[in-house]
Order: structure tokens, then C-alpha cells, then sequence
């Protein structure tokens, strides 16, 4: 046995040596002759030492399934399938053959023995095992079927699973036993590589595997079918799914093989080694073949034949099989100048193809695309309806239409077959083709109207079927209808009558146009909308509704109130509106409601006692309880007439949005206009009578003061100033409360008059005794009477006029010898005479009386300006304080610092207006627009000038706006160095310093007038003494009046308060 196993052994390796290329040696003649030369593996060794010479091709990982499934001629596509087979008529008997090993240019010395080519193995369950060599492909059947490792050991098996199925297997060795076929399959050309074990014949598709010939041959692909990474392969195999693509390319092959009966191809493609089976290529350059898009539909005649592929007659099939059909032509091509149309049973050139027909055996016609539009016809009851346009016997849907007549029939498609229309539409849920010769037209149209039915005997006719109908009678009478469709058809017009706005919905049928009551339907809006019912009429639950549709046949119940419309229609030129009433919809005629009208205006009000106030105008249930809100005034910026009758808005605020409490009856309330008259800043003074309010024309729950006789006097700073009828009300701050006061309890001018415990004459008396005596600048002087004679003439060479009766006075002049003078009067030895030089001298005791006494002035109406309390301010405003300073250079600009100063310091802010226009010459002094104030070494303060400067520290440039400090002969400078020593380094500082210096020492010490500034009679009545008096000039009250005066009106302030000193 060893001896056997020996040599069996030996001679595979001495067949293993023969090359694949041998068959050049071997049978050629054969070969020449179109014999199939049969490709054969002899054994391992063979497969191994010729690897690189093998023209089998590697498997490679594919993705992608499309197999060729079993019992699919070749000549279709392959599909998936599990299993992979051919089952044509020519590899019927294909899987059943043995390949025994023949003559071929691969194999040597194949008739050797058998038993020299067999090895004898261990025999399992007492049978024995024998192998050989063959050569197929194979595909596993199923993920079930059972795969052995070792055919000895049966422990060794295992599934299939999925992941060894859908592939092609190599197979190069089979076994027997004495019951079963068991086949090796291999992932390679080899039957000892790639090995992935032992099946049963019966669990395998099997097919002989023989190689043909490695000559190049050029085909050009179909675009049909896929290609795999081996012939015959599965969908694991797959390289490209579709050809489509490549349709009409060059294909260089180099490998051709046999695989049952079927043909098989390698070659390249895109760097890919692919197979292709042969029914995929074609010899004819597609170039040759010249095909363009069309769109026909055809008949084919009879002897007609069907082409799988134009220029291969063998592809021809009869094509009686496919008469009595219509079919689509998508595609045609001219060819060895014929024509060929590509028909199919579906409208495309890919899907439903039967093949290609000569066009000479074919009847045709164009097929064109009419529309898709919805459209509306009706059955004659003639003709047949099939499944496809222009169809024959076996496209019959119904061959009899008779049965339909009067039906309607709904189209969505419409094509032209050559001159003849065909409509698509459904009935019965089949989709049917109709030739237009067998329908009736019925043109319908969307429309908008409503329509009641005229009598009881009007016909309505089923909207799908004008077989069918009934009459109206009472059912569908006295009640309105929604038409949203209208059908012409037979020259008469019928509408589509729905109980719901909808042609599909609520649906009852058709009726004649002549049989109905009609109006146009439109919709206005959607808007919101507040109207009033009127109390007439009836509201239905449809606009334009019949008796059945009525919802309330009276309105009078539901006259003024509130209704709340959400919808408006027309209907004809009518109107109607849509709303919800009492939880019920209702529609109402526009003639039955009322609108509000709603209007601006300005009121103020008070309630009647009994009068009612709604939330909303006509909603009965939103009235408020009126007594909480009796006695007190309201706004009324909102009215509204309804009917003839007018409502207005009350409101607790200046508003028609904002504290709003509601609507009350015009006859429910005693109203004033209320008009605004400026908002200007006034000052007025109270009388000491009426109330005070929180609200002008304010009722008792509007009091703020009920009794004013306690502010007698006071100060009222008005901000606001409004009309309540011909009434004038002012509101401004009183006591630090905002309140409004009617005019009539104020005063634009208030006299308060201070009584001192002084005689006027004592008054006189003690300015006389100052040491300093009142001065003036009147045309007078005095001279000593002794040298004066009885003709007033002068006796002495040269003599001294004096400023006051005495030798001590200052010289204020000299007359020489026998110079006249006039005598004015004789005061203790000297004479007061006429004298014009401009000098400063001691006034008379007359003229001193003259300005002392106040009496002199308080009638007059600029000079009472002398009497003006300075301790309140003007209330005048920035605005108008800046409009008057407009080139009044350094104080341009300044109001809003008058008015601080005078509020912070309690002085009259026009008073230091009008000082600081006199002291600064109107804004343009020196003092007013800063002179710089240096610190020489020894610490005094001084002027600072060009020599000096250098030597100076701490210079400031300072402001002096009322002159304080501005000593006559060194003004300047006195008033500069005041100005440092106060820190006035601005012009602001400078006025408020200078309100302040003035507030403290005068007008906050009692001396809140000029003429107190002046004569100081507090001082005269208590101390006994004329002291602390502003200035010595008797007239100085007087002329300070005059700036103080003009600003008053410039300004337009009207209002003074005058404090007039009162003599015993």
C-alpha cells in the first residue's frame, strides 16, 4: 500500500509541472477547429508552483448583491437570490455531470489510470472515502447547509451562516463514499488554498468550470447586468452592480471561460479585474447604433418580431405572445438605416421592457402630455374604458360603458394619442383610460354664493350621477345653502348646494341655477369688531339664513347690547357680520346693528346720584356700583354715541387707557370742558379763602385744604394753569403739596404791610444825626453864610463849597469874589445854594423825608418795585431767564444758576439779576469776566501783572458779579481780592457766593426790601439808631427800581408780593 501511495504522490508532482500554456503544445489543431479546450486543475502542487501563470482571477471583497438567480436565462439580467444556479435549457443537465479529466491544454497524461489518480482514505461509519480531481463552480444553497473541515472527523462541521453564502466557490476536488458526493470549496482557484471545507452535492448549484481560450477579443458593454471579481459570482462577488453606465465602452478581454453552458468574460475596467457574463456585451460598436429619445405609443402587427438586441438576430422572439396591447415607445434607433422602436409596458426605456420592433412592424401614434388639471365629465355610456391610453383587448377595463351613462367621471390626466384626446380618471377604484368621443364635458368652476331652494318641487340631482335625483320638498327647503362649486353641462348651469362652506363637505347635490335664490358669497375679513344690536330683525346661525336657520326671530330683548363680530360678509350688497351671543354663534344683518362711535374729547365730570357705569357700552352685567364713586371730579378724554346717544369714559387719570373705570351715560353726568392754558411757572398769593384739590373742579373726596385761611398770603408757585368751563384752576405746590386752587382764591399782587413802633419823624431825625448824613447827588451845595451879603454876593477872595453845612464837610468846589449864588435855605449859619458841578453832598432834611417816607411811592407803579419782598423768589423759569440774558456777554447762559442761587440763599433771583446787570455794566466788566489774584512773599494777596507775575503764587482768576467788596477808589482791585478770598473762581461761584453774602447780611436779616436795604427801619424802631443800611445815597431805592422793574415785564412776570414798612 505504501508503495501505491508513493507513487500516486509522485506522479501529481510531475503533473503539477505542466503549465497552464501547454494547450499551445497540445491539441491545437482541436483548438483551431472551435473545440472548447477545458480548463482543469490537476492537484495542489500543480496550483501552487503555477500560481503566478493561473489566469483565474482573486476574489475580492464586494459589497454589493446581484446575482444571477436560478432558473433566469442568461440573457436577462441576473438577480439576488440565495442560491446561485443556471436552469436554461442548455445547463439543464449541467449540475449532474462529472468532470473527468480529458484531453486539454492543461492537463497531461490525462487518461492515465484512475486508480493511479485516487488515493484510498480511512474509511468513516464503514464506508470509504475516495478523492479526485474536478474542476466547477458551486454555490452554497442555503445558511443551514452543514460544511466539514475533515471529512474523517465529523466533529468538524459547521453551518454555513451568511457569512459564507451568496458567493461563488472554486471547487478542484471531490470525494464519494459509498452513499453521498462531497465537493472541497475554495475562496481560490486551488484545492489547497483558500479552503473552506467539505459539502454535500445535494446542499451545492454546481456547474462545470472550463477555460476557453486567453486570446484578446474587444466587445463593448450593453449597460445591462452586473459584474463580478469571478464568473458566475454571487452578490458578494459583485464589483459594479449596474453597467448601465458604461453603457456602449470598449472592453478588453483576456480570459474567457466556460461556466455550464453559459460563457463568461475577464477583463479590465477602471482598474478593476472583472467578469461579465456574455449576454452583457455585444461585438457591435454601439457607435453604429444611433438611438434617441421619442415618445410614441404602438400596436404591434402580426408576425412582428421582438429584438433583445438590434443587430443580433439570434436575440429575436416571435411576437405573437405581446398582439392586442398597446405599449410605450420611449426610445428608437436607426440601424443599417432601418428603424427600431424600443417598446415597454410601462412609459419608460428602462422599466416594462419587452425589446426592440422594427418600425414597419408596428402602428403608432405620438403620445403627448395634454395637462394634469382636475376636470369633470360625464359618462355617454358608449365606447370601452382601458388600462392605458389607445389600448387594446388586453388592456380591457370595461368593454362595455353602458352601465356608467350619467356617471361622473373625475380626470386628473389627459394625453393626445396622435390626433384623438384620452382621459385618465378613476370610477368604481379602477383607474381607466376613456377616448374623449365617449364622454360628455362638463365645465366646472370654484364659485362663492349662497342660494336658498325655490319650492318644494325642485329636483336635486346626485352630484357624482345626473341618472339619479330626487325632489326638495320640505327637507330641503326654507333654509340657505353654501355653493361652492357651479357645473355647466348640456348648455344649463347647476350649483353644488352644501349645508357647510365646502365643496365636499355637507354636500347635498346639483340644482338647476334657474331652480335657486341667489347671492354672491364674500368674505370681507376677519377683523374684531364691537357693534350694537339695534333691537330689529332676527339672527340665524348662517348669514342670509331661512326660517330653518333662525337662531333669535326677535332682537328687540337684546336691544344697546354689546355684540362682539368676528366674521363679515357679503352677501349680493349686503352685508352681514358673525359673532357669538349668549354661547350661541349668530349672523346678523348689518341694517340690525349699531356701530359706536367713538370720539376724543376733553372733559371733566361728576357723577349724578343714581347714575350707572359699565365696563363696557351695552353689557348690562359689567355695571359698577355707583355710590363709591359720588363726590369726586373724573377725567373724560373718550365719548362715544351709540344710537343717538352719548356715553363717556371716566377716568381717574388725565387718560383714556391708563385708571379708566368705565362708562357712564352723558345724562348721568355734570361735565365742564376741560382745556389746558400753558404750563408757564406764575406766583401767585392766596386770599385766605375756599379749598385746595387734588384735582381741578375737585369734589369732597378730591380736598387736600378744605380751609385755606391759614396760608393768607402764602406764596402759590403755579405750574400749571387749565380752563373747567369759563373757570380758570391753577395747580402748583402749597406747603409742599401739590394742589389745585381756583383762581378766585388767589391774588396776582399781595400786600403785607410791617408796622414799626416809630415815628416817621424820629426816623428822620436819627439819619440826620449820623455821622456819615444821608447823601445826594441833587444840584446843591453849601457855603458859610458870613460871606455871603444881602445881594447873595461873594465877599471873600476865594471861597470853599462844602458838601454839608459845617467846615469839617468835604470841599466840593469854590466860588470867587462877587460870584452870585442862589439861595436855597439857611441851615445853622451856612446856605444851601444851587450848585452844578456833580458832586456828592449831605442831603437836605427835605430830601431826606422825601425818600424816607414810603407814602411817596407805594401808589406809584414802578416805584412801589422799592417795596417787592426779595425774600421770595419770581417763579419764573431757565428757559425765560436765558431768552432775556442773550448778549448780556458773561451772563449769557446763566438763569438756571440766578434761580439756584436765589432758592439756596432765599433772595429774589430777577433782584440779582437786575444787581448784577447794574454792578457788571450788563455782563462786560472787568470784575464780571475774571481778574487773576496772585500771593506776593510776604503773604498779601494783589493784582497780578505782567512785572509781577513770576514772583506770584496761587493765582486764580476771580469773579465778582454784584460788586461786594468794590470800594469807591479801588474797586477793582477790592472787589477782585474779595473774590479770592471768597472762592469765587467761576461766574457760577461768583453768583451764588454773591446770593449768599446778600441773603445773610440784608434780606434773610429782616431788610428783605430796597427800601430796607435802604433806611432800615427794624433797626430804627428796636436799636434806637440808623445802622446797617445798604447805602448812604437817599435815592438808592429809587433807582435801583427802574432795572428791577423793566426785567418784570421783559420777563412778563405779573405777580408781586409787597411788604410796605408802616410808620406810627
Amino acid at each position: 500500500m505504501k508503495k501505491i501511495i508513493i507513487t500516486a504522490v509522485c506522479l501529481l508532482l510531475l503533473v503539477s509541472m505542466i503549465p497552464y500554456d501547454v494547450s499551445a503544445m497540445i491539441g491545437d489543431n482541436e483548438l483551431n477547429n472551435g473545440e472548447v479546450v477545458q480548463e482543469n486543475q490537476v492537484d495542489e502542487e500543480s496550483d501552487l508552483q503555477n500560481n503566478e501563470n493561473d489566469e483565474s482571477i482573486e476574489e475580492k471583497d464586494i459589497n454589493d448583491e446581484a446575482d444571477v438567480e436560478e432558473g433566469i436565462d442568461y440573457n436577462n439580467p441576473p438577480s439576488n437570490s440565495e442560491v446561485n444556479s443556471y436552469s436554461d435549457e442548455n445547463l439543464e443537465n449541467d449540475s449532474s455531470q462529472k468532470m473527468e479529466p480529458t484531453e486539454s491544454n492543461d492537463i497531461v497524461n490525462e487518461k492515465q489510470d484512475t486508480k493511479e489518480n485516487t488515493l484510498l482514505l480511512q474509511s468513516i461509519s464503514n464506508e470509504s472515502i475516495e478523492e479526485k480531481f474536478t474542476s466547477k463552480l458551486g454555490h452554497i444553497k442555503s445558511a443551514n447547509v452543514v460544511i466539514f473541515q475533515d471529512l474523517t472527523d465529523l466533529s468538524t462541521s459547521f453551518k454555513a451562516d451568511e457569512a459564507n453564502t451568496n458567493e461563488v466557490y472554486y471547487i478542484k476536488k471531490e470525494a464519494k463514499t459509498n452513499s453521498s458526493t462531497y465537493y472541497l470549496l475554495s475562496r481560490e482557484p486551488s484545492s489547497t488554498k483558500g479552503l473552506l471545507g467539505w459539502v454535500e452535492e445535494s446542499d451545492l448549484s454546481l456547474h462545470t468550470h472550463t477555460g476557453v481560450d486567453k486570446e484578446a477579443k474587444t466587445f463593448y458593454f450593453k449597460g445591462t447586468g452586473s459584474s463580478y471579481n469571478k464568473a458566475w459570482g454571487g452578490s458578494k462577488n459583485v464589483v459594479y452592480k449596474s453597467m448601465e453606465e458604461f453603457t456602449g465602452q470598449k472592453f478588453l478581454v483576456n480570459l474567457t471561460e466556460k461556466v455550464g453552458n453559459n460563457t463568461w468574460y475577464r477583463g479590465n475596467l477602471n482598474g478593476e479585474t472583472i467578469w461579465l457574463h456574455s449576454s452583457y456585451l455585444t461585438a457591435i460598436e454601439k457607435t453604429t447604433i444611433e438611438e434617441s429619445k421619442t415618445s410614441l405609443l404602438g400596436h404591434l402587427k402580426s408576425q412582428a418580431r421582438i429584438y433583445k438586441e438590434i443587430g443580433v438576430p439570434s436575440s429575436a422572439i416571435e411576437g405573437n405572445d405581446y398582439l392586442h396591447a398597446v405599449y410605450y415607445i420611449k426610445k428608437r434607433a436607426n440601424f443599417n438605416g432601418e428603424t427600431y422602436y424600443l417598446i415597454s409596458q410601462k412609459p419608460s426605456s428602462v422599466e416594462g421592457v419587452v425589446g426592440w420592433v422594427k418600425s414597419s412592424d408596428l402602428s403608432t401614434h405620438t403620445h403627448v402630455g395634454v395637462d394634469k388639471r382636475d376636470k369633470t365629465f360625464y359618462f355617454k355610456g358608449t365606447g370601452s374604458a382601458y388600462s392605458k391610453a389607445w389600448g387594446g383587448s388586453k388592456d380591457l377595463i370595461y368593454k362595455d360603458m353602458s352601465q356608467f351613462q350619467g356617471k361622473r367621471f373625475e380626470v386628473h390626466l389627459t394625453e393626445k394619442v396622435g390626433n384623438n384626446t384620452w382621459y385618465r380618471g378613476n370610477i368604481n377604484g379602477e383607474t381607466i383610460w376613456l377616448h374623449s368621443s365617449y364622454v360628455e364635458s362638463a365645465e366646472e368652476q370654484s364659485t362663492s354664493k349662497l342660494g336658498h331652494i325655490r319650492s318644494e318641487e325642485v329636483i336635486i340631482y346626485d352630484k357624482n350621477d345626473f341618472s339619479s335625483s330626487w325632489t326638495a320638498g320640505t327637507k330641503y327647503t326654507n333654509s340657505v345653502y353654501y355653493i361652492k362649486k357651479q357645473v355647466d353641462f348640456k348648455n344649463k348651469r347647476y350649483y353644488l348646494i352644501s349645508t357647510e362652506p365646502s365643496s365636499t363637505k355637507g354636500v347635498v347635490g346639483l340644482v338647476k341655477g334657474s331652480d335657486l335664490s341667489l347671492h354672491d358669497h364674500v368674505g370681507i375679513d376677519k377683523k374684531i369688531k364691537s357693534y350694537y344690536f339695534k333691537g330689529n330683525g332676527s339672527s340665524y346661525g348662517k348669514a342670509w339664513g331661512g326660517s330653518k336657520d333662525l337662531v333669535y326671530d326677535d332682537m328687540a330683548q337684546f336691544k344697546g347690547q354689546k355684540f362682539i363680530v368676528n366674521l363679515t360678509e357679503k352677501v349680493g350688497t349686503n352685508t352681514w357680520y358673525r359673532g357669538e351671543f349668549n354661547g350661541e354663534t349668530i349672523w346678523l344683518h348689518s341694517s340690525y346693528l349699531t356701530t359706536k362711535e367713538e370720539s376724543d374729547t376733553s372733559l371733566l365730570g361728576h357723577l349724578k346720584s343714581g347714575a350707572k357705569i359699565y365696563e363696557e357700552i351695552g353689557d348690562v352685567s359689567s355695571s359698577l356700583n355707583t355710590i363709591n364713586y359720588l363726590n369726586a371730579v373724573y377725567y373724560i378724554k373718550k365719548q362715544a354715541e351709540i344710537n343717538g346717544e352719548f356715553y363717556y369714559l371716566i377716568s381717574n387719570q388725565p387718560s383714556s387707557v391708563k385708571g379708566v373705570i368705565g362708562w357712564v351715560k352723558a345724562s348721568d353726568l355734570a361735565v365742564h370742558t376741560h382745556v389746558g392754558v400753558d404750563k408757564e411757572s406764575k406766583i401767585f398769593y392766596l386770599n385766605g379763602k375756599g379749598s385746595a384739590y387734588q384735582k381741578a373742579w375737585g369734589g369732597s373726596k378730591d380736598l387736600i385744604y378744605k380751609d385755606l385761611s391759614s396760608y393768607e398770603g402764602s406764596t402759590f408757585k403755579v405750574n400749571l394753569t387749565e380752563s373747567v368751563g369759563s373757570n380758570i384752576w391753577y395747580r402748583g405746590l402749597l406747603d409742599g403739596t401739590i394742589v389745585w386752587i381756583h383762581s378766585s382764591y388767589l391774588l396776582s399782587d399781595y400786600t403785607n404791610y410791617s408796622n414799626y413802633d416809630l415815628k416817621l419823624s424820629k426816623a428822620l431825625e436819627l439819619q440826620m444825626e449820623l455821622n456819615s448824613p444821608p447823601q445826594t447827588d441833587k444840584k446843591y451845595a453849601y457855603v458859610s453864610a458870613e460871606y455871603i451879603n444881602n445881594q447873595n454876593e461873594v465877599t471873600a477872595s476865594v471861597l470853599n463849597v462844602r458838601s454839608g453845612p459845617g467846615g469839617s464837610k468835604k470841599i466840593v468846589g469854590s466860588l470867587k469874589y462877587k460870584e452870585k449864588v442862589n439861595i436855597i435855605s439857611k441851615v445853622n449859619g451856612w446856605y444851601q445854594i444851587e450848585y452844578t458841578s456833580g458832586q456828592w453832598v449831605d442831603a437836605s432834611q427835605e430830601d431826606v423825608l422825601y425818600y424816607l417816607d414810603p407814602t411817596n411811592f407805594v401808589d406809584d407803579e414802578k416805584q412801589r418795585f422799592q417795596f417787592l419782598d426779595l425774600a421770595r423768589t419770581s417763579g419764573t423759569s431757565t428757559r425765560v431767564i436765558d431768552n432775556y440774558l442773550k448778549g448780556k456777554g458773561i451772563l449769557e447762559g446763566k438763569g438756571e444758576t440766578f434761580i439756584e442761587a436765589g432758592l439756596a440763599h432765599g433772595v429774589n433771583d430777577i433782584y440779582l439779576l437786575s444787581h448784577a446787570l447794574l454792578e457788571t455794566g450788563h455782563g462786560s466788566s472787568p470784575l464780571a469776566n475774571g481778574v487773576e489774584v496772585g500771593i506776593n512773599k510776604s503773604g498779601n494777596y494783589v493784582l497780578v501783572t505782567s512785572t509781577n507775575k513770576n514772583s506770584l503764587s496761587s493765582i486764580k482768576k476771580t469773579y465778582n458779579m454784584f460788586g461786594i467788596g468794590a470800594v469807591d477808589g479801588n474797586a477793582l482791585e477790592a472787589g477782585a481780592i474779595r473774590a479770592y478770598k471768597e472762592k469765587w473762581f467761576s461766574a457760577e461761584e461768583a453768583i451764588i457766593g454773591g446770593a449768599k453774602f446778600i441773603g445773610e447780611s440784608y434780606v434773610n436779616k429782616g431788610q428783605n426790601t430796597l427800601y430796607k436795604m435802604r433806611w432800615n427801619p427794624e433797626a430804627m424802631a428796636v436799636g434806637g439808631q440808623a445802622s446797617h443800611q445798604y447805602a448812604t445815597d437817599i435815592g438808592w431805592a429809587s433807582k435801583q427800581i427802574y432795572t428791577m422793574y423793566n426785567l418784570y415785564q421783559d420777563i412778563g412776570i405779573y405777580n408781586i408780593f409787597l411788604d410796605i414798612p408802616s410808620y406810627n
